[in-house]
């Protein structure tokens, strides 16, 4: 797999935007689009699995029983994991594309 260097990728990007036919410019905004999808649905899953972690570790900080603060951080625990299984899947995605 090879990397691609930014300035490789500001050329293309430039190239893309001489393009004089309106369809081909829209059939490569739309080849952009599907490729930012699945980093993107990647991204709003993390995200939201942030706050739910978040959330886990307050209701941990307010509870009173020992084995209710331990449930709650292996909650914040395991929906951490999946986050992050999240971030891998986007970056695993977004370097193959690349």
């Amino acid at each position: 797999m090879s990397m691609q260097s930014f300035s490789d990728y500001t050329s293309k990007q430039i190239d893309i935007n001489l393009y004089d036919d309106d369809d081909e410019l829209e059939q490569l905004n739309e080849i952009n689009l599907k490729r930012a999808i699945a980093p993107a649905i990647a991204l709003s899953f993390a995200l939201r699995k942030s706050k739910e972690v978040r959330q886990k570790l307050v209701n941990a900080k307010s509870t009173e029983e020992l084995e209710q603060k331990l449930d709650e951080i292996a909650d914040a625990l395991a929906i951490t994991d999946s986050k992050m299984n999240a971030i891998f899947s986007m970056l695993l995605f977004i370097t193959k594309k690349l």
